[in-house]
């Protein structure tokens, strides 16, 4: 199809043109390279690169180039656009500066900005629990411009807060940790929401109902929350996304995709069967359970894993939601230990009898046949 005459074209992000001593040209970024080489060379750096500008049309350009047949011009263009070292975008079209990075790495990938836009508008993220890394996940969601992200964390902010949630300072303390993060989240990207909806399992239900994905982030002192969101994410063919620390490890994950995954219960079930002793096990989890109450502030934990996590629950999000790659976390979870040198990946299997998953609800629409 032939571009419109008042597109205008630029250098694509991060793109630099160096002359060679032989006469040609390195275009390189950190996404594509090109070797120009030939007489025309000589002709693109002095003549058509300066102006290629963003803001002057391609009818513009090819007046500037008498001497250039504006179909070969507009070829060449063209050409180096699928190399994707230039970008060809509406006139007067400019992304908001927050998301222009991810924008220009979706272009590299073969997402054009507005369709990248489009589809990041349209989804809606619900984060349960902000007192460290879901917090870091909400921020970088909001900054590369999801649609909306709906912060759920009524608990006050404690002074061990401070260092686990970016951004935060010593004046939050005693704000909901929803308001704070709300506040921080302004004018980031898209909308960010603090429903006024109980944290009861009732209440996860109504959040998780269509959402595009929810990220359970809570505390093990809140560990019923993840339970809830289990079933919510079943019942409504949510995706959810499971993420805990604890002291200087992590594990990240599963991903709940529902109609084609195992459940956050057959994960459960399976760890606590692999138990070297069962009985004390099963008494700390019921102990858990009864507390209602996060407290990753009072606990020892290593602050720059909640920001490590946050990244890796963001990225794996954005990935399985644009259909980006393959989703590394579906059925498996990534144990993190800040005192070892490399992760691990570890696969999580079905239950044919877990009591929660073992009648399998149909996967999301948005989500069969393996993309986004």
């Amino acid at each position: 199809m032939t571009a419109p005459l008042d597109d205008v074209y630029s250098l694509a992000a991060g793109t630099e043109v160096v002359p060679l001593r032989s006469g040609g040209a390195l275009v390189r970024s950190d996404v594509a390279s090109l070797q120009l080489e030939g007489a025309s060379t000589r002709l693109f750096l002095e003549r058509v690169l300066p102006l290629l500008d963003g803001q002057r049309s391609f009818d513009a350009v090819a007046a500037a180039l008498p001497d250039v047949a504006p179909a070969d011009l507009r070829g060449h263009l063209d050409a180096l656009v699928a190399a994707r070292v230039l970008r060809r975008s509406p006139r007067g079209l400019a992304p908001p500066a927050p998301v222009t990075p991810f924008l220009a790495l979706l272009e590299a990938w073969g997402l054009p900005a507005p369709a990248a836009r489009d589809a990041l508008s349209k989804l809606r993220v619900v984060v349960l629990g902000l007192e460290a890394h879901g917090a870091h996940a909400a921020a970088q969601l909001a900054d590369c411009g999801v649609g909306e992200v709906v912060l759920v964390d009524p608990f006050p902010c404690e002074p061990g807060n401070v260092a686990l949630m970016p951004g935060v300072t010593p004046e939050a303390v005693g704000t909901p940790r929803q308001q704070v993060m709300a506040r921080l989240l302004s004018g980031r990207g898209g909308r960010v929401t603090t429903p006024d909806v109980p944290l009861t399992r009732e209440g996860v239900d109504a959040l998780v109902r269509g959402a595009s994905l929810a990220l359970a982030c809570f505390d093990r002192g809140l560990s019923a929350v993840h339970h809830w969101l289990n079933r919510a994410s079943l019942a409504h063919a949510v995706p959810a996304l499971y993420a805990e620390l604890s002291s200087h490890t992590a594990r990240v994950g599963p991903l709940v995709v529902p109609g084609s995954t195992a459940c956050f219960m057959c994960y459960r079930m399976r760890g606590l069967a692999c138990m070297d002793d069962f009985e004390p096990e099963m008494a700390w989890e019921e102990h858990l359970d009864r507390q209602r109450q996060p407290r990753l502030h009072a606990r020892a934990t290593l602050p720059p894993l909640a920001a490590q996590v946050g990244g890796v629950l963001a990225q794996e999000a954005l990935k399985l939601l644009l259909g980006l790659r393959p989703t590394t976390l579906a059925s498996h979870v990534l144990d993190l230990d800040a005192l070892k040198p490399l992760p691990s990946l570890h696969p999580v299997l079905e239950k044919p009898d877990c009591p929660v998953c073992s009648k399998k609800a149909p996967g999301p629409p948005s989500l069969q046949g393996g993309r986004a």
